[in-house]
């Protein structure tokens, strides 16, 4: 039977920086990955999502043009090649991890694993054990209970990019983020788009100010956002509102994520509410048994911790500050937590920076800038920035934080920064 230090169960990016990690110290490593190297990201929704988004900008850019004088009468969008040099280019990303993994000295297993509560290992005709197994086992896309719906009846993101065709008219069923850049990619290529959301309003998880900057852009490319719908329900295949049907040509499911628990089920891993239960370490209940990625509540990549853990090193880890960037024009950029992911006391402050834009040559412009501050030991928790030069100003942030800077820091750093008094929020 083989055996290693550490066996990670999923090869998406997650697993990939353990193995490559735990290898770079001197760790015997083995990963499995059932599906293709990189995971949904790479194959799915993030790296995918990007390219359509890139399309979708030259798409503005040519209806700006059109309005600046430019006679730009019309422009068709050639889906299947889109698609094809999507698919082309993710396989290409993952022949670069897999070989990254194998130069690495990374054992590379490709199949669906299975798991005893021996914690023996198989894939195929191979069996291993393992005195560590890392599970990042990823996501999969969270499908609504609607009596009257067969998987035939709709996509899911996923299938959105294998489609050879431009989608004609597409209804989206969900009202959160991923659904509002969904028709922000689409609707410049032509697509009519219609986004239906039982909650009170669309994004209620983000925040006010990326709330606001996202409707007033698919507001402006004429997508219909249909939120508090209380009564949605489908039959045969098509959605009702109010016993009245809604015409699509494809139906959308945009309703988030849901993890991968079955090796963790069998591996009998505690699992509270949509999250495998992890400590500090991201130890499960079971103490050589971890979990990253998706499959946890934090946001925050915890692979090097979890290997630091493993060997039981005093070397210091600072997390690794993750950006995330929503697909929007003007850009937003958005760090750490929003107002409404906060529990405790904590100060707002919110105004612009106005400064010269290295991705707009020579001209000067503004941002929006709202950092959300802890009252009691002045720790910048989280941070929205929109305006073209985001990435500037994101960038001089992060470094902030990383050196764990103070708001008059940040004063001090761009000078050019007019912030509103602090507006003191308990958020219970």
């Amino acid at each position: 039977m083989l055996k290693y230090e550490v066996v990670i169960i999923g090869g998406g990016s997650s697993g990939v920086e353990a193995a490559l990690y735990a290898r770079s110290l001197g760790m015997k490593v083995a990963i499995i990955e059932k599906f293709r190297w990189g995971g949904r990201k790479v194959h799915a929704g993030l790296f995918k999502a990007k390219q359509l988004q890139k399309c979708a900008n030259v798409a503005l850019s040519l209806r700006e043009a059109s309005s600046s004088g430019f006679d730009i009468s019309s422009f068709e969008v050639d889906y299947s090649r889109l698609q094809n040099k999507m698919f082309s280019n993710a396989m290409k990303h993952a022949s670069r991890i897999y070989s990254e993994l194998i130069t690495a000295g990374v054992d590379c297993y490709a199949g669906e694993a299975s798991v005893d509560v021996n914690q023996i290992i198989r894939i195929e005709n191979q069996a291993m054990r393992a005195e560590n197994i890392i599970l990042a086992t990823g996501s999969k896309e969270k499908i609504p209970d609607l009596d009257g719906l067969s998987k035939k009846d709709f996509l899911t993101i996923d299938q959105l990019y294998e489609l050879n065709e431009l989608p004609h008219e597409v209804t989206i069923i969900g009202g959160g983020l991923t659904a509002a850049e969904t028709a922000l990619s689409l609707a410049p290529l032509g697509t009519i788009v219609t986004i239906l959301e039982n909650d009170k309003d669309l994004m209620l998880q983000e925040d006010a100010e990326v709330r606001y900057m996202m409707k007033k852009q698919l507001a402006a490319l004429n997508v219909t956002m249909l939120p508090n719908q209380k009564n949605m329900r489908a039959t045969n295949g098509k959605v009702m509102l109010d016993d009245i049907p809604i015409h699509h040509e494809h139906l959308l499911i945009a309703c988030g994520t849901v993890g991968n628990f079955e090796i963790a089920r069998d591996l009998q891993v505690e699992i509270a509410n949509t999250y495998i239960k992890v400590n500090q370490n991201n130890q499960t209940t079971e103490d050589n048994i971890y979990a990253i990625g998706s499959v946890t509540k934090s946001s925050q990549s915890a692979a090097k911790k979890v290997i630091h853990h493993i060997l039981q090193t005093t070397i210091p880890y600072k997390p690794q500050i993750e950006v995330m960037r929503i697909h929007s024009t003007p850009p937003i950029l958005t760090v750490g937590m929003n107002e409404n992911e906060l529990h405790e006391q904590v100060d707002v402050f919110k105004g612009t920076v106005e400064m010269l834009s290295e991705e707009v040559s020579f001209e000067w412009c503004k941002s929006m800038v709202k950092i959300l501050i802890d009252q009691e030991f002045g720790e910048i928790l989280g941070a929205v920035i929109i305006g073209e030069n985001a990435n500037e100003i994101m960038t001089k942030l992060v470094k902030l934080i990383q050196s764990e800077g103070t708001i008059e820091d940040f004063h001090q750093m761009i000078p050019s920064i007019s912030v509103d008094q602090p507006k003191r929020n308990k958020i219970v």
